[in-house]
């Protein structure tokens, strides 16, 4: 999820205080995009926006994404304007009610939205650096460059705030589908409890020293270890009583140290550019969580492992034994 904020906001309050309003927010996961570039990234990006009675709304709305318009604010707005009428068609935000079913409605509004926005954006799409490059030129007197002005994507966000540093993650057999794992994971920063099926998988570099101090995992990246992974894990197992497995993890695999000594280490094959901390947690609460203690066998035997972490998302994990361990 990320939070576009007008330049007004930024302007009155700055960013510390922006920031520490947010700080819970940003621990769990929510990408602040900086007032001075991103924010038109951030709308090609997304999925869905939801937006206040300004512009971003009815830009998304013109290319193709599915608008929630919060209603407050829309007294202020002229209904002939653009967004007027994409008031009259978008789907409005109720925040009382369940998001995802609204989600669905502004889906279903898609077309209509855009067709709306569309005509207000621009008369003439995809073709306005040509307009105003012809304009600005005979307004000089003279004759354009020939061939067509470059069209450039939109320079990326610069994020300050990286991804949650602790979750509860659950996991459990999903029903109908042998072999398949459901995965919810939920921000700690925002839940400090949990919920009762759920360990705490928090990453070394979690701040809050009371998460990290309840944690039952302890995670690490392998090229952001501070120490040999060994002297690392006896390190937190010192220092964390209630921590009983960490695990070091890569995209190519990950090794996973239980207190008892026991180290087991598996290669990711294929390898995981982008979810092998998902993979890492699962595998690491099954060795909490196991019925019986947990052998290297037993460890290595899952593979490949089907994880579904939303419903039009699934992670297929292939596993094998890591040689350098005799897995």
């Amino acid at each position: 999820m990320a939070l576009i904020l007008h330049p007004n906001v930024w302007a009155a309050h700055g960013r510390r205080q922006i920031e520490s309003w947010l700080a819970e927010a940003l621990r769990s996961g929510l990408l602040l995009i900086p007032p001075e570039e991103g924010w038109r990234a951030a709308v090609v990006a997304a999925d869905h926006v939801i937006s206040d009675h300004g512009s971003v709304g009815v830009y998304a709305a013109a290319l193709g994404k599915p608008v929630l318009l919060a209603p407050e604010g829309r007294e202020s707005v002229d209904p002939r304007s653009g967004l007027g009428r994409l008031y009259g068609t978008a789907s409005p935000l109720d925040r009382y009610a369940p998001l995802r079913s609204q989600l669905a409605k502004a889906a279903e509004l898609r077309e209509a939205t855009r067709a709306v926005a569309e005509a207000w954006v621009s008369s003439a799409p995809g073709s306005s650096l040509d307009l105003i490059r012809a304009r600005a030129y005979r307004m000089m007197g003279a004759a354009p460059p020939p061939g067509r002005p470059p069209q450039l994507a939109v320079p990326e966000p610069e994020i300050r705030h990286a991804g949650p540093a602790s979750l509860w993650t659950a996991v459990a057999p999903l029903p109908g589908e042998p072999g398949t794992l459901r995965v919810r994971r939920t921000p700690a920063a925002v839940l400090p409890q949990g919920p009762g099926d759920a360990i705490l998988v928090c990453s070394d570099d979690e701040p809050d020293h009371r998460l990290a101090s309840a944690a039952d995992v302890i995670t690490a990246a392998r090229d952001a270890l501070p120490a040999e992974a060994g002297r690392w894990s006896a390190t937190v197992f010192a220092h964390r009583p209630g921590t009983r497995v960490t695990a070091v993890h890569a995209p190519d695999g990950v090794e996973l140290r239980a207190r008892g000594g026991d180290v087991f280490a598996l290669r990711f094959d294929p390898p995981l550019p982008h979810d092998h901390h998902l993979a890492a947690s699962v595998l690491a609460e099954r060795l909490v969580c196991a019925d019986a203690p947990p052998t290297r066998e037993s460890v290595a035997a899952p593979g490949p492992l089907r994880l579904r972490v939303s419903a039009d998302r699934t992670v297929t994990v292939g596993l094998r034994p890591a040689p350098d361990r005799g897995l």
